[in-house]
Formats: C-alpha cells, sequence, structure tokens
C-alpha cells in the first residue's frame, strides 16, 4: 500500500500546476491580444498619417522625407512595443539598433551633411529655381534644388548642355553670390 500522506500532496501539486497552467495561459493570451491589437493600430495610424501631412504640405521636397521618416519611426515603435508583449528582450533589440544607427551614421557622415544641408537650403531659399549663382569656379543658373545636390546649368566658360551637380554642403559651406531673376 501507498503512504496515506502522498495522495494529498500529489493532489496538491496537480492543483498548483492548473492553476499555475490557468494563469498563464490567461496572461500569455492577454500578451498576443495586446501585441496584436498593437501591430493594427501601427498600420492604421500608418494609413491616417499621409492624410494629416497633406493638410500641413508646404516645401514638396521635405513632403517625401518627413512622411516616410514619421511612418518607419512609427512601425519601428509598434513593431517593438508588440515584440515586447509578446515576450521578447526588447532592450537588446533597442542596443542593437541603437549600434547600427551609430555605424550608419559615421560610414553615411557625408550623405547625411550633404540631405540636411539640402534641407537647410530649402527651409531657407537663399536662391530659387532660375537665379545665377557663383560659387568657386562655377557661375550657373539653378535648374533644381534637391536634397543632396542643386543642379546648375548654362555655365560660364562650359559647354551648352553642360550640367553641374554642386553638392549642398559645399553651397552652404561656401560663399555664393547670388543674382535673382525676376
Amino acid at each position: 500500500m501507498t503512504d496515506p500522506t502522498v495522495i494529498p500532496i500529489i493532489e496538491n501539486l496537480i492543483k498548483e500546476y492548473v492553476n499555475y497552467f490557468n494563469s498563464n495561459i490567461m496572461i500569455s493570451l492577454y500578451k498576443i491580444i495586446l501585441g496584436t491589437l498593437v501591430l493594427i493600430i501601427t498600420y492604421k495610424v500608418n494609413l491616417i498619417i499621409p492624410k494629416l501631412l497633406n493638410k500641413f504640405k508646404k516645401f514638396k521636397q521635405l513632403d517625401a522625407l518627413f512622411d516616410g521618416t514619421v511612418r518607419t519611426l512609427l512601425w519601428l515603435f509598434g513593431i517593438l512595443l508588440s515584440m515586447y508583449y509578446f515576450g521578447f528582450d526588447v532592450a537588446s533589440i533597442i542596443t542593437s539598433l541603437g549600434l547600427i544607427a551609430f555605424g550608419l551614421g559615421l560610414a553615411l557622415k557625408d550623405i547625411v551633411l550633404n540631405l540636411i544641408s539640402g534641407i537647410m537650403i530649402i527651409l531657407y531659399r537663399p536662391f530659387k529655381k532660375g537665379d545665377l549663382i557663383i560659387i568657386d569656379k562655377y557661375e550657373g543658373k539653378v535648374r533644381s534644388i534637391d536634397l543632396r545636390y542643386t543642379t546648375l546649368y548654362e555655365l560660364k566658360n562650359m559647354d551648352e548642355n553642360d550640367v553641374v551637380l554642386m553638392p549642398n554642403s559645399t553651397l552652404l559651406g561656401s560663399p555664393v553670390t547670388v543674382k535673382h531673376v525676376k
């Protein structure tokens, strides 16, 4: 025969296991629902963002950059938050993303400098399309201003069809003579 004290111990272990299992299933189900809800909300907000940004359109060249940046950051935040609810260690992921961003920042320093310079030129508008500008050894009319470079044409001392793509960081870092065309 078995010891009569073993049966209550086994019964208590089974009850504790069932209670533990039931409570953890509810917590896991709750976390899965929250994580999925965060992803759905992120998706819906990303559909609304372009409509909201259309109301504030002032600088056409910056709209695509700003829209893409906001949407990417929102998706990143939503995915990280849902991963947290699904039980992933988000702190190590955020640390890894920070290190990757630091490395990319160093590697893409010149591109980022031109991009920021382009934003400054678009915002402050020191010259516009059609203006004659003189910088370093180049003298020409502005054909277009993009985020990374400004295109000059009808250049003095060059062929008629020649075009110069002037990096925006050069335009902000060097003296520029602007002759506005009316």
